[in-house]
């Protein structure tokens, strides 16, 4: 377990969770699915507790080299300062039970306890299982750096964030920004190509691309307004001089929509 070098961040890459399910069809043999599925879930309290097994210890150095990565560049510096001191942010691998749940090849951010948010948050992410020979935007930093982001928000405004009045582009604002803070740390290593507006438009594009993309969508615009306004990460990234920022160009990219509106041009599709 690794608790200091990145407070409020945790590293726990405990898999005795897993060698308790391996007991599931036992205890559904003994109990049936009742037992099975208390034991399944419930193997979960081992998330926190300290594993010295090598694989362990290998998935906490792998974390602790990807979190160096992130924190050593500008977008990365601002993630960490956004995120709340008191409210830890745990990080432990995507297990067996979430796999069976969810998508098999996903990373999930939430609440440790939803009933009591000082208990900080939870991402569940195993790098292995991401790499950019998939698809656009899965190298295993990138990943990492979205769930953050989920987490800082989190940590920020609780079960809020949900609530408030975000112009909402059909349900998926909190995506949308997230892979926008991808865009902007994709932007500070030098890399040419970025992303369209969110996961549902997985193409890649230049600067120039994935700016007219955006300028287009007036959903898009008042989201990057919102987040603008009220989010402390955003605040910070506003200062960045990365090429690509939606967030600090924001002025720019509406003029460029009123110049599309007032000569009457379709939204490019």
């Amino acid at each position: 377990m690794i608790r200091d070098e990145f407070h409020p961040v945790i590293i726990n890459g405990s898999y005795i969770d897993e060698g308790v399910r391996a007991f599931a069809p036992l205890a559904r043999a003994v109990g049936g699915k009742k037992l099975e599925k208390q034991l399944m879930s419930g193997a979960n309290i081992f998330d926190y507790v300290e594993d010295n097994s090598p694989q362990a210890k290998g998935y906490e150095e792998t974390l602790r080299r990807l979190l160096r990565d992130i924190r050593d560049t500008d977008v990365g510096k601002a993630l960490f300062t956004s995120l709340p001191r008191q409210k830890p942010v745990w990080i432990i691998p995507y297990d067996s039970l979430v796999r069976k749940n969810y998508d098999p090849r996903n990373a999930l951010t939430s609440f440790v306890d939803v009933n009591d948010l000082s208990k900080g948050m939870r991402i569940q992410y195993s790098p292995e299982l991401w790499s950019v020979v998939y698809t656009p935007y899965s190298a295993a930093d990138e990943v990492l750096l979205h769930e953050l982001v989920h987490a800082s928000r989190h940590a920020n405004f609780g079960h809020s964030q949900k609530n408030d009045q975000v112009p909402d582009n059909d349900g998926d604002a909190e995506e949308f920004y997230a892979f926008q803070m991808v865009n902007v740390y994709r932007s500070g290593l030098g890399l040419e190509k970025l992303f369209h507006e969110n996961k549902r438009s997985p193409r890649t594009g230049t600067h120039a691309e994935v700016e007219r993309t955006l300028s287009m969508n007036a959903k898009a615009l008042q989201m990057v307004e919102y987040f603008r306004l009220v989010d402390p990460l955003c605040k910070l990234i506003m200062r960045l001089k990365t090429r690509y920022n939606p967030f600090r160009d924001w002025d720019r990219l509406m003029q460029t929509h009123d110049k599309w509106v007032r000569a009457g041009r379709p939204r490019p599709r």
